[in-house]
């Protein structure tokens, strides 16, 4: 789902827990590297489900579904288990806003 076929999203140190940091990591296609696209058009790590991307005003983190208004809702995707490696990431939950690679690391 990253911008580059050599990175994808990554829940940091493989944790799902609420305000986990999810960044763009180099692609080791671990399990916490999948993630499904919801019925809302939320994203949730496919490991975790009941775990949502969310804005908390620095960076993208995990939440609980329904723990917070901050969750990432986008405009053009369709619910998935198997989305393609390139997503048009543009917020409907943050108007104006989208998910760009700038290839930066972390």
């Amino acid at each position: 789902m990253a911008d580059k076929l050599s990175h994808q999203f990554d829940c940091s140190e493989g944790k799902f827990d609420s305000n986990n940091e999810v960044l763009i990591y180099k692609d080791h296609n671990d399990g916490n590297q999948w993630f499904v696209v919801n019925d809302d058009r939320s994203i949730s790590p496919s490991l975790s489900p009941h775990m949502v991307w969310a804005w908390n005003g620095e960076k993208m983190v995990l939440k609980k579904k329904g723990e917070s208004e901050d969750v990432l809702i986008f405009d053009e995707l369709e619910p998935s288990f198997q989305p393609s490696h390139y997503m048009k990431l543009t917020l409907q939950s943050h108007p104006g806003k989208g998910i760009v690679f700038t290839g930066e690391e972390k």
